[in-house]
């Protein structure tokens, strides 16, 4: 008798895709698609065995979950992939419109404008990317909403670039994590090595991610640059970048303290890495 497939928690923003395509090629899991929260909800009431979540959203019960090795997806420099854009004409930011599930992008957008800017605007949940600026001084844009979302007059500010610039460290969008006993050793090694041996792995053809996301063929050039952006492997640098997200939060009063990471070892030995030190 076969036994049924582990329920994963995948990413659903367009730089999830190559991880996506990677998880379906091994045969090996039931995928089910969802925003970082949602995941970390799933993860939290035992329905998903293993989910992709955000750093935020690991640091708010961390003791509960264990880091898989291997994989995850950050991104430095000038990548698009969460931008601040403002409203023509404005001098000074009070208000914010962002989705609510974005929650790690609202946080990096609450450090970055209080540190580069001193300022502190209030957020206004809107889910539709066009009603934003109508609703706010400025809008959070992230995921597939950058490609949709036609530019419309105004400054915009890529925070991810800003962030690398502030930190010299990558900006982590997510990674997949377990609870403690929820995988088998083997399932969590294929799930720690999605990139493993290519890491040119993000650079799926660009066909395959235009009709995944519903985009136009026309797009797919842009699709794939978008892509090529991301790192797909969770090295020390993004460890470290983890390390200083959780450090900044805790920093501006959104975490109540700072967690260690716990990572999935193969012999069931916790190792922990205090982001302190």
């Amino acid at each position: 008798m076969t036994s049924a497939k582990k329920l994963i928690g995948c990413p659903t923003a367009l730089w999830g895709e190559p991880l996506v395509q990677s998880l379906r090629s091994t045969g090996r899991f039931s995928l089910e698609a969802g925003s970082p929260s949602a995941n970390a909800r799933g993860l939290r009431d035992g329905r998903l065995s293993a989910a992709f979540i955000s750093p935020i959203d690991y640091a708010r019960e961390g003791s509960l979950d264990r880091i898989v090795r291997g994989t995850a997806v950050s991104s430095r420099g000038s990548s698009n992939a969460v931008v601040l854009r403002f409203r023509e004409g404005i001098r000074t930011i009070s208000t914010l419109a962002a989705d609510p599930s974005s929650v790690s992008d609202i946080i990096l957008a609450r450090i970055m404008l209080a540190e580069e800017f001193e300022v502190s605007p209030s957020i206004v949940p809107v889910e539709h990317a066009s009603e934003m600026l109508l609703r706010a001084d400025a809008a959070l844009l992230s995921g597939d909403t950058i490609f949709r979302e036609t530019p419309g007059p105004g400054t915009s500010l890529d925070l991810v670039e800003m962030w690398s610039e502030m930190t010299d460290l990558p900006d982590v969008h997510g990674m997949f994590c377990c609870g403690e006993h929820a995988l088998s050793e083997d399932e969590v090694r294929s799930l720690g090595s999605l990139v493993s041996g290519n890491p040119d792995q993000r650079m799926l053809p660009g066909a395959e991610v235009t009709a995944a996301h519903g985009f136009r063929p026309t797009e797919a050039g842009a699709v794939e640059s978008y892509l090529s952006t991301f790192s797909y492997e969770l090295s020390e640098d993004v460890r470290d970048g983890i390390t200083e997200f959780l450090t900044y939060a805790y920093y501006h009063g959104v975490l109540p303290d700072v967690p260690d990471l716990h990572f999935y070892s193969s012999t069931d030995d916790v190792a922990s890495d205090s982001l302190l030190n």
